[in-house]
């Protein structure tokens, strides 16, 4: 029987008697994978193996039970349905049957569908909880891809989801020179699924829409600022035919807007170039600034927040382009990629970088 890493020692599920001690996990396993267990476990390599055979008939029994499937699965499909994007084909490690360890290539769902299984099994390890709530973390975590497979516009990314179940970092700049997606930071939202990418490269984060019609991308963090703050964010237009209908956009979450939009800082592309400050005054407080910028630094900045009336005020790269009344309320930030337009183009991308917060109290759920 061919033997695998299949829990830590912890696990209720792993006999210690097959532990095999000679063995560590970094000696074989993805360096992404070796993230994903150090963030589930702690930094230790210690582990036990088991085998798959019976430990696959134990992790069905275990989730049969949590989750009140039907005796032959039959239920499956009812508790947990995925459209969803895997690797289809990874190189595994092997144990011939005289023993010579070694690898070997293993493809098609059958390689795919047991990363989405292992992932939904860490991240209920973890409390994801029920049901709805894996195939919550699963997709929201997922990678932004376009491809022509009805699979829901994501790709697995199993770092990400773990880092989704936990608490979120409290350090909420991040200039995206850590390779990835921080799930720790930033909820993802892409609407409608398939419409572009998103992906962080070239230490920054790019966002391509790859369809015409309207689409929507943005990061949104997970934590808040409270009291006064001043928050900024570097963009640049990788590419931006003229009069495209898209907007880039800094802005606050949870503050109210005017009818006009969230309140922040807007780079347009609509009959001019333009910068926006909206604000909850709607119509009456919008201030537009023509511009030819195709990159620069947005900054949002809250003052008075102890006093009767707190104040938001918008900078593009220049200068202030207009203040109004707001409320002291804690908030979220926003940095996102969207038109509402039906006919705007496809094949337009954006870049973001350098999300910094230069002031505020941050506060993030526990």
């Amino acid at each position: 029987m061919c033997r695998h890493p299949f829990h830590v020692n912890s696990d209720p599920l792993c006999d210690p008697a097959e532990r095999q001690s000679g063995l560590r996990l970094d000696d074989w396993l993805p360096t992404e994978f070796t993230r994903i267990r150090d963030v589930a476990r702690g930094t230790t390599t210690e582990a036990c193996f088991i085998d798959v055979e019976a430990g696959a008939l134990r992790i069905f029994d275990a989730i049969r039970e949590r989750f009140a499937i039907g005796q032959d699965g039959s239920d499956l499909d009812r508790v947990l349905h995925l459209r969803f994007a895997a690797p289809r084909a990874v190189w595994t490690p092997t144990v011939n049957f005289l023993g010579a360890q070694g690898w070997s290539f293993f493809g098609g769902t059958s390689a795919s569908a047991p990363m989405v299984t292992g992932t939904a099994g860490i991240l209920e390890a973890l409390g994801a909880g029920s049901p709805a709530n894996l195939k919550y973390y699963l997709t929201a975590s997922g990678d932004p891809i376009v491809t022509d497979q009805p699979i829901g516009g994501r790709r697995l990314n199993a770092f990400c989801a773990v880092k989704l179940v936990l608490p979120p970092s409290h350090v909420m700049d991040d200039n995206f020179s850590e390779g990835y997606r921080d799930c720790s930071r930033w909820f993802t939202t892409v609407e409608p699924p398939g419409i572009g990418l998103m992906a962080v490269a070239n230490q920054q984060l790019e966002m391509v829409k790859a369809s015409s019609g309207n689409g929507y991308m943005g990061l949104a963090s997970r934590c808040k600022l409270a009291g006064d703050f001043e928050v900024q964010v570097d963009y640049r237009l990788a590419i931006w035919p003229a009069q495209n209908f898209h907007t880039v956009r800094l802005v606050a979450s949870n503050l109210p807007d005017g009818g006009t939009g969230l309140p922040g800082v807007y780079r347009n592309s609509y009959a001019d170039e333009n910068y926006q400050f909206r604000n909850q005054r709607g119509a009456a407080g919008l201030v537009s600034v023509p511009t030819s910028d195709t990159s620069g630094t947005i900054r949002l900045k809250r003052t008075g927040s102890t006093t009767s009336q707190p104040m938001l005020t918008g900078y593009d790269p220049h200068a202030m382009i207009g203040s109004a009344p707001t409320t002291s309320d804690p908030t979220g930030f926003t940095i996102d990629f969207a038109t509402p337009s039906a006919t705007a183009p496809g094949d337009v991308a954006i870049a973001f970088d350098n999300f910094t917060v230069n002031a505020g109290t941050v506060m993030c759920p526990q």
